[in-house]
């Protein structure tokens, strides 16, 4: 568990920095990414906040993909994103 957030180190006390997991991109990923960052510039936000405070704005936008992979995949990932940041919190609660 602990490498999943932290990252394995490779030679971390002579400086080389930590080896970082590189999870391929999906169009999914990309399309979300680009809907919080428009959403965040329309509404004055964060991108984290546009996540966290506007769902429906990103249930709205999703509902307008017209190309059924591209949907599976966007909802996959606003699904995945959502549970960590529900996570997030119950870190932060339970702290």
């Amino acid at each position: 568990m602990a490498l999943k957030y932290v990252g394995g180190g490779a030679k971390t006390a002579a400086g080389y920095g930590r080896f970082e997991q590189i999870v391929p991109r999906s169009p999914g990923m990309d399309w979300l990414d680009k809907e919080i960052d428009k959403l965040a510039k329309e509404h004055n936000k964060s991108p984290l906040k546009v996540l966290a405070e506007m769902p429906m704005k990103i249930a709205e936008s999703w509902n307008k993909i017209d190309e059924p992979e591209l949907r599976k995949m966007a909802l996959a990932y606003i699904t995945e994103s959502m549970a960590a940041l529900e996570s997030s919190y119950r870190r932060i609660e339970e702290s």
